[in-house]
């Protein structure tokens, strides 16, 4: 589905990432995680 200002779409939703227990995540995934979340936090903050 497709935001489309004719269907009501007003504006973009806001999308909420919430990790529990990072540090273990990092340790069991390593660097095939962190270098994604790393990307997406810069292109969070843009």
């Amino acid at each position: 589905m497709k935001l489309n200002p004719e269907n009501g779409h007003r504006y973009l939703p806001y999308i909420v990432l919430v990790i529990d227990e990072f540090a273990d995540l990092i340790m069991t995934a390593g660097k095939e995680i962190e270098t994604p979340i790393a990307r997406l936090a810069q292109l969070a903050r843009a």
